[in-house]
């Protein structure tokens, strides 16, 4: 990987770089499937595999999805983005006051501030990246294809390396017991609720939560105000009894003076599908929601992946 960093950080580079990680544990029959894409494109990328999570860290989140998913990013420095200077005046006053101090700085730290003043020619980490989370099937290689091929007809949403690139922010609430017990059981106005029960380190619940999340979205567009809160498993909420496993999807409705009046465990879109709609459907007794709300798991986190 020394190899890689260098290239990665060379104003220079003449092709743009692959990054793909493989956990080790699936690295042999997930690389059999893609090296013959890979193979294709040798002229066009610098392409790199590597099976250490350490190192990937350092370049993507893997942490996202299970870890059965492969995880790709283009790196491309061919394509750089100096920092801007706002004004002249701006640039004039920094070059003035980096001559003044500059004995006083270390050199490194003194060419950083002007690298990143735009007061030299180099270029900053700038490059566009390009992420890309991939569904292990038997499309496996179409699909590998298909996303450098958008990356060659420049169609693919990028960020750049110095821009924090934020996932879609979740309508579902991710809350503590105590926060639970506050904003709905005391809660005269909330009569209902859609709970998810998780725990770290699951990729079940990280593969789930995705298509929880999307249906949240699912909801608002079609104007439904369904409630939908996101427990840990470790809360042990005593209006549910112990929770015996993750992730799990339960209804909650409360009775007068706020207790709770029905407690029910639903099937969750991983084990139930579209029948985990029409049991929301059922249980908030919203007539005609698994009409217009449709889960397609696959398509739906392929789609938030290589967003």
């Amino acid at each position: 990987m020394k190899e890689f960093k260098r290239k990665l950080n060379d104003p220079e580079s003449e092709k743009p770089l692959i990054l793909v990680y493989l956990h080790n544990k699936i690295f042999e029959t997930l690389y059999k499937m893609m090296k013959p894409v890979f193979d294709n494109y040798e002229e066009v990328f610098d392409i790199y595999v590597c099976d250490d999570a350490k190192v990937a860290k350092q370049y993507m989140d893997i942490s996202q999805t299970p870890y059965v998913f492969p995880k790709m990013v283009i790196f491309d420095p061919t394509n750089s983005k100096r920092q801007p200077v706002r004004h002249l005046k701006d640039q004039q006053d920094l070059e003035k006051r980096l001559q003044e101090v500059g004995d006083k700085v270390p050199a490194s730290i003194n060419d950083s501030i002007s690298e990143h003043a735009g007061l030299n020619k180099g270029n900053s980490h700038m490059f566009k990246s390009n992420h890309y989370f991939i569904m292990p099937d038997q499309k496996l290689a179409t699909k590998t294809t298909k996303w450098i091929e958008k990356f060659l007809d420049d169609t693919l949403d990028h960020s750049h390396m110095s821009q924090k690139r934020e996932n879609c922010p979740s309508l579902v609430r991710t809350q503590n017991f105590d926060q639970f017990d506050k904003d709905f059981v005391n809660d005269s106005q909330k009569r209902e609720v859609i709970i998810e029960i998780y725990k770290d380190h699951c990729g079940a619940c990280q593969y789930a939560s995705k298509i929880f999340d999307a249906l949240s979205y699912k909801f608002e567009k079609h104007g439904y105000d369904i409630p939908m809160v996101r427990l840990k498993i470790e809360n042990n909420v005593p209006y549910f009894g112990q929770t015996p496993y993750s992730p799990m999807y339960i209804y909650v409705r409360k009775g007068e003076g706020n207790t709770m009046a029905e407690v029910k465990t639903l099937n969750g879109p991983l084990r139930g599908g579209q029948k985990f709609v029409e049991e929301i459907e059922e249980s908030l007794n919203i007539e005609g929601l698994s009409n217009r709300i449709r889960i397609h798991n696959q398509a739906q986190m392929q789609a938030w992946y290589s967003g």
